[in-house]
């Protein structure tokens, strides 16, 4: 670009002047600006650079973080690039950095019975602290004696070490338990997923004061078709079911 038509540009870009250039991409707009300032404000090549668009330029990128650190990028639109420039790479590490999942999901075992005896004791009271001690007690025995023995129950692991279990009786859940250090992280959900492409659609019975667990199964899709009672209390319950198409 020759100097004269610079001079005759650049008495219109004082300071506190607004100019506005029109083009289109490509035509030298920034060229234009750099030039009437000799330095690179607008070194629009490095920062799609610095923003993951175009070939890589590390010669043009360091001049263009020189710039940045000594100032001469200090308008809110730059402050944006750089801050989404490093969004970028954040987002970009930590998926390349992100662990492999440590869950897993197994059938149960005998020996696992004292694990998952203790995510209930920690996770029921949670559910159901309307029920009695007796009751509860009662439920804790049958847990042990009756439902995981015979029930088709399957073990979540988390790290190699049991956190929670669903139940099955064919086609219905009789008891989902997570252990509540392990709330909130989709297991809950991922136990469910499971049964669910082994069986399909589900059936499960809630206590109607069941706070947490009606929350769940309604996010999950199931929809209340009944009204039923718990036999050891005479708590009322929902009867609740997946749709089946």
């Amino acid at each position: 670009m020759s100097a004269a038509p610079i001079a005759k540009l650049a008495p219109w870009c004082k300071l506190g002047q607004t100019v506005a250039f029109l083009g289109s991409s490509g035509v030298g707009k920034s060229t234009l600006l750099n030039a009437l300032f000799m330095v690179g404000v607008a070194d629009t090549a490095a920062i799609q650079r610095a923003l993951g668009r175009g070939e890589i330029d590390s010669a043009r990128l360091a001049r263009w973080n020189k710039l940045a650190a000594e100032g001469r990028f200090n308008s809110p639109a730059m402050a944006e690039r750089k801050s989404a420039d490093k969004l970028r790479h954040k987002m970009i590490n930590s998926i390349q950095q992100k662990p492999e999942r440590k869950t897993m999901i197994r059938k149960y075992k005998t020996e696992d019975t004292e694990a998952l005896i203790t995510i209930w004791d920690h996770a029921e009271p949670l559910a159901h602290p309307f029920l009695s001690a007796d009751v509860r007690g009662q439920v804790r025995e049958d847990m042990r004696n009756i439902y995981l023995p015979n029930a088709e129950t399957w073990v979540l692991e988390n790290g190699g070490a049991p956190v929670g279990f669903i139940a099955m009786i064919d086609k219905e859940i009789g008891g989902l338990f997570l252990d509540p250090s392990q709330q909130g992280k989709g297991m809950g959900r991922q136990m469910v997923d499971h049964v669910v492409s082994l069986k399909g659609p589900l059936t499960v019975e809630v206590f109607k004061d069941n706070k947490i667990g009606l929350l769940f199964y309604k996010h999950y899709g199931f929809e209340v078709v009944g009204e039923g009672a718990f036999d050891a209390s005479g708590d009322e319950t929902f009867k609740m079911a997946m749709p089946t198409s």
